[in-house]
């Protein structure tokens, strides 16, 4: 987990740490902390109620579990620390109350410490085992106490939750509206006909206030989706039929939810040129004209804008609120997909991002703290010069140097603001995965930027039309066709215009310049003259490809490379669509060659810097009505008890995969996030909490509630209780049981954050 205090330089004078920074973060987490205490104090407090209007004796009402940290009792008073376990007569004696409130070190969790909860009397000489028969002990009361006793949390549960979202819609809360922003070309719903914009106001006849409904009804789908959309102030009716995504393991309809342009945070200025400020609302970027189907307008901006620095539109608001037009310049990143065919490895993958077979240097796009890399002095945008005796190395190069390392001081040399530097690291084991084995060696850097602003080579990839060039490792291209090059923006926009040609490249190696041919091939890109927001949707009537034993569209850059290398020395029939695949679509026939299959240009990709945008929101509330906010909050709890246990089903039925399930810590992690957004948000997720531990406490598993209520309802139909002994091996099993699934899922937790 990223560390607040490692980003603090030990140098650096008391007065200048953020310490408005420490206290928010301590106040979130003493917010959270507290809205899980509350939760967990509903549910014990329910079964406390209950027992006792049952009759039955409390002995403890605790939150949390381990060390007493304080708690109170009548005539006791409030103390610290742990209390003795007074017998009967000592309370008496003392004129103590019966019950110890207290509250312990660990918060996750809680329990109601009842008479006959573990009051077992053993005959040493017989060794029967057999229950207190003290008459205010739970063992003692009848079946149907016991049962309202057991169930009384899981209710207590549903109505904090009922009550929570009924206070949160009376507020009202922004979450992201249930509009489609980008939308697969391929996905489920581009095949039943929903556009970016579209706003899905009604699902399987269920109202749809927010974006993530969206999300819940197509992961939790057994079958099709009956949609109505708005749309141009019309209401459309549409059939969705949900599938399967292998990455995610979860079931997809394919689409985003809608962003609006307006920028939310100030963004880093290129030099000394004005820059994108909070609030701005971007109008256009380059030439592109932004809309409120950014995602949409986006493709374009991808694929066309070829400078490294762009100018960029925005609408600014003055203080007297009015607003005014101003231009700003946006930093831009050239990227590079990978060839390699999905499933490929991380490092085959990374080796496999080229153009034509040149491949840049690596720039490293994050340290983290706390890192031998960060202890060395790396920096985020440090370009690797040299890494060991490896001279411009490659992003996989430089993850199978890690690797392979035992421990040894790596020198790197690393070019900052034109200035080279020289460190050294020593990667290190990783403290979680070791524990389970060797572990994987780490040194706290993401490798996967590319030196765009400097023409150095840092590999060859054979095989490809740059191997003829006979270029060594570290050349630095000077010029293309004839033209200077000062970038790899340069040369790409250079070998763009040259397809189909063969053209010299002249490089310079030391104090040496070399000239030497590449044959830069065609492609269908500029075969069909394709528009730069065009979507293929099939070839050869076929919209996939098999690759690996999964199905890649062929809309990808890697899908369509192979499609069209199975039909090589053929006329093939090709399907598109224009404006970003939801034009009208196109027919046409393409002549497939060894040279020519290869969309080599549409793996080059543009990123403009302009930070991050807002979602397009809505306001979920009742309108100020509490009735109404009553009654949506007592659907929304019933309707989270339901999809808790579609969950679970799809899970057993590996329709959803358990990467999506969380524990403690992602739990805590989640709802720190919330409590930063916001009361609303906090009280929306712990409601949502509350839900799953109801659920979750009344499964039939030993241990929990749901399990207790199993016990009870086999002692109510055969007119006594199951053994003892039946009761503690069935209880142990359950332990063991939630024990795995707690280190598995606080493990997943770990790994994650990671």
């Amino acid at each position: 987990m990223h560390s607040v205090l490692a980003d603090v330089p030990l140098d650096l004078p008391l007065a200048a740490i953020d310490w408005m920074g420490w206290l928010n973060a301590t106040i979130q987490f003493i917010k959270v902390l507290i809205g899980f205490s509350l939760i967990i104090f509903v549910h014990e407090l329910g079964h406390f109620l209950a027992a006792k209007w049952c009759g039955v004796r409390v002995d403890r009402f605790a939150v949390g579990f381990g060390t007493r940290l304080f708690g109170w009792r009548k005539g006791e008073g409030f103390s610290f620390g742990n209390r003795p376990n007074y017998t009967p007569e000592e309370l008496d004696e003392k004129q103590y109350g019966e019950t110890d409130y207290c509250f312990k070190a660990l918060p996750f969790g809680g329990y109601v410490k009842m008479l006959g909860e573990g009051d077992i009397d053993i005959n040493e000489e017989t060794g029967e085992i057999k229950m207190g028969d003290d008459p205010r002990s739970f063992t003692n009361k009848p079946v149907g106490s016991r049962m309202l006793v057991v169930s009384a949390g899981v209710v207590f549960n549903m109505l904090f939750a009922a009550l929570a979202f009924m206070a949160v819609f009376l507020i009202g809360m922004e979450m992201p509206a249930p509009i489609v922003g980008a939308v697969e070309v391929d996905g489920a719903a581009a095949a039943a006909g929903l556009l970016p914009g579209d706003e899905i106001i009604e699902i399987n006849g269920d109202e749809i206030p927010y974006f993530q409904a969206i999300q819940r009804y197509a992961v939790l789908s057994d079958g099709k989706l009956n949609m109505k959309v708005r749309r141009n102030d019309e209401i459309k009716e549409f059939v969705v039929d949900p599938t399967y995504n292998k990455t995610s393991k979860l079931q997809s309809i394919g689409i985003e939810s809608a962003m609006d342009p307006t920028v939310m945070a100030d963004a880093d200025p290129v030099g000394d040129r004005p820059a994108l400020k909070k609030d701005d609302r971007i109008l256009s970027i380059g030439d592109v004209p932004i809309t409120e189907s950014i995602q949409r307008d986006l493709v374009l901006v991808t694929r066309t804008l070829n400078t490294p620095v762009i100018p960029a539109s925005v609408k600014r608001p003055v203080a007297d609120g009015t607003s005014r037009t101003e231009t700003v310049f946006l930093r831009n990143e050239l990227s590079m997909l990978p060839s390699a065919v999905v499933g490929a490895e991380r490092n085959e993958a990374l080796a496999s991002r080229h153009l034509l077979g040149l491949t840049p240097r690596v720039r490293v796009t994050l340290v983290a703290a706390g890192t031998p890399a960060a202890e060395a002095g790396m920096q985020d945008n440090d370009v690797i010069v040299q890494w060991g005796p490896l001279v411009a190395p490659t992003a996989s190069e430089v993850l199978e140097s890690i690797a392979g390392n035992e421990g040894t001081p790596i020198p790197v040399i690393v070019l900052r603001d034109g200035q080279q530097h020289e460190l050294e690291l020593t990667p290190e084991l990783d403290s979680i995965f070791g524990v389970f084995g060797k572990g994987k060696r780490r040194v706290g850097i993401g490798p996967g930027g590319l030196d765009d602003r400097h023409p150095v080579v840092a590999d060859i990839v054979p095989n490809t039309p740059a191997a003829a060039l006979g270029m060594p490792r570290g050349a630095e291209v000077v010029a293309v066709d004839g033209q200077s090059v000062a970038d790899w923006f340069e040369i790409y926009r250079v070998l763009r215009s040259a397809v189909g040609r063969t053209v010299p490249v002249q490089y310079r190696v030391g104090e040496s310049l070399v000239t030497a041919d590449l044959a830069v091939p065609s492609s269908i890109v500029d075969g069909l003259k394709l528009p730069p927001d065009a979507r293929i949707l099939s070839v050869g009537g076929e919209r996939h490809v098999k690759i690996n034993d999964q199905d890649v569209r062929v809309a990808s850059e890697a899908g369509l490379r192979l499609a069209l290398k199975e039909h090589i020395g053929k006329r093939v029939e090709v399907r598109y669509r224009e404006d970003s695949g939801f034009g009208p679509e196109h027919v046409v026939h393409y002549e497939v060659t060894a040279d020519n299959y290869d969309p080599w240009q549409w793996r080059v990709a543009f990123s403009p810097d302009f930070g991050v945008l807002r979602s397009r929101t809505t306001i979920v509330d009742a309108g100020g009505n509490p009735f109404k906010a009553m009654w949506m909050g007592i659907e929304l709890a019933m309707n989270f008890v339901t999809e808790t246990y579609q969950t679970m089903k799809q899970v057993a039925r590996r329709k959803v995969g358990t990467e999506s399930i969380s524990g403690p810590i992602g739990i805590f992690s989640v709802a720190i996030k919330q409590a930063e957004a916001g009361y609303a948000q906090l009280l929306f997720f712990l409601a949502f909490l509350s839900v799953n531990l109801a659920v979750i406490n009344f499964l039939p598993l030993p241990v929990v509630d749901g399990g207790l209520m199993v016990f009870l309802i086999i002692e109510k139909l055969k007119g006594k209780p199951l053994s003892i002994k039946t009761q503690m091996v069935s209880t142990i099993v359950g332990l063991a049981l939630i024990g795995l699934v707690f280190i598995y899922v606080t493990f997943q937790d770990i790994s994650k954050l990671l």
